[in-house]
């Protein structure tokens, strides 16, 4: 694979998603074999994202704030801020792989992350998205 002309952009493999709490997602151990892979062998194109949830639901608007008092086991009060790391294997890719922290679901959402990687010449390639492994893969801008 050309070194060149891609970065692999993994979502959200932290521990609050992968151990027991009520936010757990059973397929991570079945999917984690195959991002530890990729990332492994390529940890200088690896941008790992971490969603990063309040500190309390006091500190959140609106809808936000009914969300968070009912799941307030997982605000970073009470969940603790070492949950919000990435799992063990990838953590210890950083660096060279760099983290992108969220405070929304979705790493599109606020554009933050797009103007980032615009900003680097990267621009989204539709053809190799990953469902499930919750990787996204990208090309570089045309000049």
């Amino acid at each position: 694979m050309n070194d060149s002309n891609w970065i692999h952009l993994c979502i959200d493999m932290q521990r609050m998603f992968a151990e027991d709490t009520p936010w757990h997602v059973p397929w991570m151990r079945e999917v984690s074999p195959q991002i530890q892979e990729i990332a492994k062998r390529h940890p200088q194109r690896t941008i790992f994202t971490r969603f990063v949830p309040p500190r309390r639901a006091e500190d959140m608007p609106g809808m936000w704030r009914s969300y968070y008092e009912k799941w307030d086991m997982m605000t970073l009060a009470r969940l603790g801020p070492k949950m919000v790391d990435l799992v063990p294997s990838l953590k210890a890719l950083v660096p060279p792989a760099r983290i992108f922290d969220k405070m929304t679901y979705s790493p599109w959402t606020t554009g933050e992350l797009h103007r980032v990687l615009a900003g680097e010449g990267w621009r989204p390639s539709r053809s190799r998205a990953a469902r499930r492994t919750c990787a996204f893969w990208l090309q570089p801008s045309e000049p």
